[in-house]
């Protein structure tokens, strides 16, 4: 690794939150082995595990959605389950804070705790600034247990699978 932390980038696709991501990516120092669906060699569900793995830090990117979907909720289990820190983040061109908090499911109602980094896509130069605020905020440890199960679903890591528990 070089100076910087190397990031898995977590995002619900189609839930207004795609160029965003991509600006965050885009914009993260060059020459480090990030990690974005869109630009990953293996976005299987193993290519996953092992973006989450190599990273120093897991960058979150709460959306309405973003609980409700099989992958995601795999990605936070499996940043927590190695103790990556975590950096939660919302599109403020978007949402409000108050919104973004209310995503959180439950059982990781400790995520609220954490700073809430915002991001506009409204005005590209204040965008360069809230991404330059990504980069120089140390993203945070989870303090608490980690759940069995995030959102609807519930994870065995033994045997890597994800079990839905409710429809």
């Amino acid at each position: 690794m070089g100076n910087s932390p190397v990031y898995f980038i977590s995002y619900k696709t189609d839930d207004k939150n795609d160029g965003i991501v991509r600006d965050i990516f885009r914009d993260l120092p060059p020459g480090e082995k990030h990690w974005l669906d869109k630009h990953a060699k293996d976005v299987s569900t193993k290519g996953m595990r092992m973006g989450i793995e190599e990273a120093d830090a897991f960058l979150m990117v709460l959306s309405p959605k973003y609980f409700e979907s099989e992958y995601c909720c795999m990605e936070v289990h499996r940043a927590l389950t190695l103790g990556k820190p975590i950096m939660p983040i919302y599109n403020k061109s978007e949402y409000r804070s108050r919104d973004a908090l209310k995503w959180i499911p439950e059982e990781l109602a400790r995520l609220k705790d954490m700073v809430l980094l915002p991001v506009s896509s409204d005005d590209f130069e204040h965008m360069k600034l809230e991404l330059k605020k990504i980069q120089n905020t140390k993203p945070q440890k989870f303090k608490g247990e980690v759940p069995e199960k995030i959102g609807k679903y519930r994870f065995d890591d033994r045997s890597r699978k994800i079990i839905t528990v409710e429809a």
